[in-house]
């Protein structure tokens, strides 16, 4: 879960740059062992927001860091640490109807026949296709992007597995919305974060489909949102008391 995205090295000032780069390898699992890595590192750091949104709608029966979950993990053998196959083998042996509902890559099952390998190939290269086609397409293959509007339109290849087509709707649909937050990022504290002449081309390369920039434009948004929701109103000196509430007089003492 804690990898490079790869974001332009313009998209920042060259000190704080510098400075990411730097903190980006403390966050090596190094030596730590990878399974302690994931269950105190990856998942409540990278991952605890979406959980936390969840629980305001659905209620969790899955224990995925359940002691014995986490327990087991342990044990798995090295070999086969990132196979789908461990998890599979334990819901097989307590549910073989659920065991025989296909992944995103396809069905998992211990696949002794020959005819199940082209429908997993297949079913890993439209993946494949749908995740470049949401949000990973290379600059280069930019200009192609209505191409593959007009392959898809007749034969549906993608949007089965990604649902959120946020390249697209920032080229299209919410192409004002982006190119109106970015040139407000300019004009707030948080500039001095940004390379600003970076900024100034970043949603019109994106709009016009000259480079593909999603992954930029939702770290701005994000990083942005941080630094106007959650950190732009706190005081400047830590032990700044919160204002008395108006009408009351603040104690004595």
């Amino acid at each position: 879960m804690f990898k490079p995205v790869g974001l332009s090295p313009r998209l920042v000032n060259p000190d704080l740059g510098q400075s990411l780069n730097s903190l980006a390898q403390e966050w090596k699992r190094n030596s730590q062992h990878p399974v302690t890595f994931t269950a105190f590192h990856e998942i409540p750091q990278k991952r605890f927001g979406t959980p936390a949104a969840g629980r305001s709608q659905l209620i969790f029966r899955t224990p995925y860091l359940d002691n014995e979950i986490v327990a087991l993990a342990y044990r798995s053998p090295e070999s086969l640490r990132g196979s789908p196959l461990p998890a599979w083998s334990l819901v097989e042996s307590n549910n073989q109807v659920l065991s025989r509902i296909p992944t995103d890559m396809g069905v998992v099952a211990k696949a002794n026949g020959l005819g199940m390998a082209p429908r997993r190939i297949l079913s890993k290269a439209v993946c494949k296709l749908d995740y470049l086609y949401a949000e990973g397409l290379p600059h280069w293959l930019s200009s192609f992007d209505r191409l593959f509007d007009l392959v898809d339109s007749s034969a549906r290849f993608f949007g089965w597995h990604k649902f959120l087509h946020y390249r697209r709707w920032f080229r299209r649909e919410l192409s004002d919305y982006i190119a109106g937050v970015l040139t407000q990022v300019q004009t707030r504290r948080s500039s001095a974060f940004w390379n600003s002449s970076f900024l100034e081309t970043l949603a019109h390369q994106h709009i016009n489909g000259r480079r593909n920039y999603v992954h930029e434009i939702d770290a701005v948004l994000t990083l942005d949102a941080v630094d106007r929701l959650l950190l732009h109103d706190l005081p400047s000196d830590p032990e700044q008391t919160t204002p008395a509430i108006s009408g009351t007089a603040p104690a004595s003492t």
